[in-house]
């Protein structure tokens, strides 16, 4: 996985690199994940939106992707490792075709797992968001504890 990453202090740097590399080991398998660009880019708070996910290719399914953070700088690693998370499993759900927008509707409808949804459906019941949310914590603590962290993330959910 190619990774690059613009802004924010130099722990997110090291933590989101490790931590994008972590996810790639545990979601993809080595051909896939060789094919997979990852840009992550800072930029000031927005409290309407604290992160966005967009491929960035007309690969089907697609393979390049940017990251937008809109988060606050004073957030603790925990809630940033967290945004991550969440990014990186719509990523896994896009790069693997678990969910895609379909053109041919003007992206309003999209396909999860072969069932056809409403992309403007209500944020928490959208079962791709539901996965995200879901996954975010356990990524987190199995993240801290493969890179020696001990509980310490952990503990402070």
């Amino acid at each position: 996985m190619r990774i690059s990453i613009k802004g924010g202090t130099e722990e997110q740097k090291l933590h989101a690199k490790q931590f994008c590399k972590f996810f790639a080991k545990k979601f993809f398998k080595d051909e896939l994940s060789k094919l997979i660009s990852v840009k992550i880019d800072h930029n000031p708070y927005n409290d309407n939106d604290l992160a966005d996910c967009v491929w960035t290719d007309e690969e089907t399914p697609p393979k390049k992707f940017h990251i937008q953070l809109f988060l606050p700088e004073e957030i603790s690693l925990v809630n940033y490792l967290r945004t991550i998370a969440h990014e990186m499993v719509h990523i896994k759900q896009f790069a693997k075709g678990e969910l895609r927008q379909l053109p041919s509707t003007n992206n309003e409808i999209c396909k999860w797992h072969g069932a056809r949804y409403e992309w403007e459906m209500h944020y928490w019941d959208r079962p791709w968001e539901i996965e995200a949310h879901g996954r975010e914590k356990g990524l987190v603590i199995d993240y801290g504890k493969a890179h020696n962290m001990g509980t310490s993330l952990q503990s402070l959910f």
